[in-house]
């Protein structure tokens, strides 16, 4: 962890409008040199994995001043699995400091838009010991007082320390664990991002033969779906998003 005294933060730009995983961006000391954004250590960019690593130049009469003091977060994706495990990667400073109520600035990457940032964003940071009038999704280039970049603990693909599981930790110490204990996740077919899979409908009828709770998460609430799942001793689920709620 650092504090950068008199940090600009940069909204993520794409380098590439074909290619808007990869972004510049972040947070710059005073003469705009880059300090922190979002580091994924990948060989390349490809494969749906996010970055931002580099600062961009900007006329200083473009930067606007705050005299607060934030907490740096990193990105901000509308997409459920990559923001539990891209967003929250600097979560573990808020919940190991509770008593803080800077203001924590998030950074919107891809094609995300404020406008489409989902409802269970704001409850999963609430739950997390961050209220929604202490997120600011960042949209032009800043200079605060200082700026607070706790350490990136987890580079997806890559690495992770014990701090990345605190904010998880934190949630199901809140809520009371459901009593099923075999439970298997499947995609809704409400939903417009749903993916036909192959033989979903057999999948689910077998495990349900065995005992096992069939539950489409997306129709309950944040609450209830954690519940459900740090209850349970035995979850089954499809490769892909759903296999997220392990962390």
């Amino acid at each position: 962890m650092r504090t950068v005294e008199n940090g600009i933060i940069l909204p993520a730009r794409p380098v590439d409008e074909k290619d808007q995983y990869h972004c510049r961006g972040g947070v710059c000391d005073a003469d705009l040199k880059f300090v922190a954004g979002y580091s994924n250590q990948a060989p390349d960019r490809k494969n749906g994995v996010y970055c931002i690593d580099e600062a961009y130049e900007v006329e200083r009469k473009d930067i606007a001043d705050s005299n607060e003091t934030v907490i740096f977060s990193g990105i901000m994706v509308c997409h459920f699995g990559h923001f539990l495990t891209d967003c929250l990667t600097r979560m573990w400073y808020i919940v190991e400091n509770l008593e803080l109520e800077h203001k924590v600035v998030f950074l919107m990457v891809k094609t995300s838009r404020l406008q489409e940032l989902k409802i269970w964003v704001y409850q999963l940071l609430d739950l997390m010991g961050l209220p929604e009038d202490r997120i600011v999704i960042l949209d032009k280039p800043t200079q605060f007082k200082s700026v607070i970049v706790p350490d990136q603990a987890a580079r997806i693909r890559y690495d992770f320390t014990k701090e990345f599981l605190e904010p998880f930790r934190h949630v199901t110490s809140r809520i009371r664990p459901s009593n099923v204990k075999k439970l298997f996740l499947t995609r809704g077919r409400s939903l417009k991002s749903a993916m036909h899979l192959c033989n979903q409908e057999y999948f689910e009828a077998f495990f349900h033969a065995k005992g096992y709770t069939v539950v489409s998460p997306e129709t309950l609430s944040i609450t209830d779906q954690i519940a459900l799942i740090s209850g349970a001793e035995d979850v089954v689920t499809f490769l892909g998003t759903l296999a997220h709620w392990s962390l």
